[in-house]
């Protein structure tokens, strides 16, 4: 689908985002977002991505580049990747995105007989994978059956893999440099704890400069960052599981809730009081 010459500016005056979790399809979890002036930097997911630009246009970071994201556009992306959502400047964007686990997409890979699927471009301009998805948003929305509701997600999917997805088949498997591995490990068993760059080149042996050049062209950000994400996944579990802001603040390695909060917001788009509220699962 060609990108557009011109966008629509929206007329709304503050943010409005909406989450909801569903029951089905292993609880994929869905954010809408309408907003003049949002941006959220550098994170990453857990799980997939895919995002239906409707109104506007959003400029995404993404592999060293941006990449501009027109009205009707796709963006996919996969678990762990890193990116930033821009703005352009007067004009608003709305746009919905889910978020399906990778066992949702595997399940599904392994039925088509596809194998594990990943996807190594960002931007879709597809009509047949916008349809797709503005379909299944829809199927969610709505008080549809839960058979609906996988449909509309495998229609989707196959229309994505059909368009230009490759399938991780076959590839050689590359080895990560063992100082990133280590760090990663690290953090990934200490994120709530306070760690210095010199705790991290004590780990490794090498010097703190040489560290964050390979962590970050290995991992896609610093390690901060990334003991971030870390914090942040971990924030969303025990908040699902009912643990109260403040103390999920305090386990998670936040100074403070209204640090949880500031980050939290940056990237899932929403407070941790509105994820809570809407940990339970909702039936499509």
């Amino acid at each position: 689908m060609a990108a557009k010459q011109t966008h629509c500016a929206l007329t709304v005056r503050t943010a409005k985002a909406a989450f909801r979790r569903f029951s089905v399809l292993d609880g994929l979890e869905m954010l809408s977002i309408e907003t003049p002036g949002t941006e959220f930097p550098l994170h990453a997911h857990d799980e997939y991505v895919f995002t239906l630009v409707y109104v506007g246009a959003e400029p995404v970071g993404h592999g060293g580049q941006v990449h501009l994201v027109p009205e009707g556009a796709v963006i996919a992306l996969n678990p762990g990747e890193w990116h930033s959502n821009r703005l352009l400047p007067g004009v608003g964007v709305a746009y919905k995105s889910i978020y399906p686990p990778t066992s949702l997409i595997k399940s599904f890979t392994a039925n088509l007989s596809l194998g594990d699927a990943r996807f190594h471009q960002p931007i879709w301009q597809d009509r047949s994978v916008s349809r797709a998805l503005a379909v299944l948003h829809r199927a969610l929305e709505s008080d549809s059956s839960v058979l609906e509701c996988e449909t509309a997600f495998l229609y989707f999917l196959v229309s994505l893999l059909e368009a230009q997805a490759t399938l991780r088949t076959a590839q050689r498997v590359w080895a990560e440099p063992v100082h990133v591995a280590r760090v990663r490990e690290y953090l990934a068993e200490n994120f709530a704890h306070r760690t210095t760059l010199n705790d991290l080149s004590d780990l490794t042996g090498i010097s703190p400069f040489h560290l964050l050049r390979i962590f970050r062209d290995t991992v896609g950000a610093p390690p901060h960052q990334f003991q971030n994400h870390l914090r942040i996944e971990e924030a969303k579990r025990l908040l699902r599981e009912g643990i109260a802001a403040g103390q999920v603040a305090t386990e998670v390695g936040f100074a403070d809730q209204s640090h949880l909060t500031r980050r939290f917001q940056q990237v899932v788009g929403v407070t941790p009081g509105e994820f809570a509220r809407n940990r339970n699962s909702v039936q499509a």
